[in-house]
C-alpha cells in the first residue's frame, strides 16, 4: 500500500519533503510565560502547532530548506501550502550546543518534551 502511494505521488509530480532530522522530531515546549501552554510537534512530514491539549494547526511539509545562520546554527525553513493558495514558511533554528530550538523570529527557547 505504501509503495503504491509513493508511486502515485511520483507519477503526479509530487515529491516528499527533504528528510526532517531525527533530532528535531518530537514535541517542543517553552518556558516563556507568553507561550506556557503552547507546543510545537515536529513529525517527519508535518508540523503541528497547539495550545494545551488542543491542536491548532497541522502544516503538511511541502519542502524543507536547511542552511546555517551567522552563529553556525542550523536553520530549517519548512514550506507549506497555505489555505489561500500561497506558499507559507515556518522557520525553526536549532540552537547549537544545546537540545533547543527557536521558532519563528526567536521569541523564547523551546525544549523537548515527553508529553503535551
Amino acid at each position: 500500500m505504501l509503495v503504491c502511494a509513493a508511486a502515485l505521488a511520483l507519477a503526479l509530480g509530487c515529491r516528499p519533503p527533504e528528510n526532517v532530522p531525527s533530532d528535531l522530531i518530537g514535541i517542543w515546549k517553552t518556558r516563556a510565560t507568553r507561550h506556557s501552554d503552547a507546543f510545537v510537534e515536529i513529525r517527519p512530514t508535518s508540523v503541528m502547532l497547539g495550545l494545551g491539549r488542543q491542536q491548532l494547526d497541522v502544516l503538511e511539509i511541502e519542502h524543507l530548506d536547511v542552511s546555517r545562520d551567522e552563529k553556525g546554527n542550523r536553520v530549517f525553513r519548512f514550506y507549506f501550502d497555505a489555505d489561500s493558495g500561497e506558499r507559507d514558511v515556518l522557520v525553526i533554528t536549532r540552537v547549537g550546543g544545546r537540545r533547543a530550538i527557536r521558532v519563528g523570529s526567536g521569541e523564547g527557547t523551546w525544549y523537548p518534551s515527553r508529553s503535551r
